[in-house]
């Protein structure tokens, strides 16, 4: 059994009572997408996955001294989240996104040299400072993961994101 003594009932009873409206639920669901979106850019700050691990340098962030996923920063500055019924979704509508989270292979098939081999054309390096050399593949390209977003299931970093979140609207909000 659990006993406490309250000093103010009424505040408690009334805190109760919002808790049972579902729009009560619509500050924490804020509050922890805004905590997903914090560690998304932790993730680009420090070039790391949600598990912490380095991503592998991108050959354009070598050649430039520049970061690696931020040649424009369009990927960055599109990581958005909706609140839902059930919680809220993370997400992006850049189409090379899912490429860079999850990594890829590219295979040649629809461009043939003059002898007919199917090939892949290219350019590495920055293509918005016009600078970067052209490439030709006849073999699969790979293109390595470099997860910004906890996927599947929560890095301890995002946790630990979560409960602080958590915590500081619960005794700030």
């Amino acid at each position: 059994m659990v006993t406490a003594k309250l000093k103010d009932p009424a505040k408690v009873l009334g805190m109760l009572k919002r808790m049972t409206e579902p729009l009560w639920f619509e500050g924490p669901k804020r509050a922890l997408a805004e905590a997903a979106l914090e560690e998304v850019k932790r993730s680009f700050d420090t070039q790391t996955d949600p598990w912490g691990r380095p991503w592998k340098r991108s050959i354009r962030a070598e050649l430039e001294s520049g970061e690696t996923l931020s040649d424009t920063g369009r990927l960055r500055r599109s990581i958005t989240y909706r609140i839902l019924s059930g919680g809220f979704a993370l997400g992006t509508n850049v189409k090379y996104a899912a490429i860079h989270q999850f990594g890829a292979v590219i295979k040649p098939k629809n461009v043939k040299n003059k002898k007919g081999e199917p090939y892949l054309r290219f350019k590495i390096g920055s293509r918005r400072k016009k600078r970067g050399r052209w490439v030709t593949k006849k073999t699969p390209v790979r293109i390595p993961a470099r997860p910004f977003i906890s996927y599947p299931g929560l890095s301890d970093r995002w946790m630990r994101a979560f409960e602080d979140a958590l915590e500081a609207y619960f005794r700030d909000g």
